[in-house]
């Protein structure tokens, strides 16, 4: 290989690399792990309309990813004899935020609802169902 490529190659590199930083530092989100203790369920789901919402406020924050879960109309099935761990991540919370809901907006009914979530710096946090 060439030095003219490898410089090109490196330059694209440190501009891949600069963008991500000022992205990371830029966009906030909110992850949650969720542990489904063994033998509480053989099969899972989360909907799409799962949300967060301040407690200061009326505005909500719309689920932007998942992880080890399904949307309906599929499920995921996991092994009852083991601790089975789903991710989900949403859109970042104002700085102003202390406090938290967690809402499973089921359009069958039985969502869940974790109510007044602490707040933390790393806005990362574990729940159990």
């Amino acid at each position: 290989m060439n030095d003219k490529k490898l410089n090109s190659m490196l330059k694209i590199t440190t501009i891949n690399s600069s963008i991500f930083k000022n992205r990371s530092t830029s966009e906030s989100q909110v992850t949650v792990k969720f542990m489904i203790a063994p033998f509480s369920a053989d099969l899972i789901r989360v909907w799409k309309s799962t949300y967060i919402k301040p407690n200061n406020s009326d505005e909500v924050y719309k689920l932007i990813d998942k992880f080890n879960i399904a949307f309906p109309p599929k499920w995921t099935k996991i092994d009852v004899c083991k601790i089975t761990w789903f991710t989900l991540v949403f859109e970042g919370l104002p700085k102003n935020c202390k406090s938290f809901d967690l809402i499973e907006d089921a359009l069958e009914g039985g969502g869940f609802h974790f109510k007044n979530i602490k707040r933390n710096s790393s806005d990362v946090y574990t729940l159990e169902i």
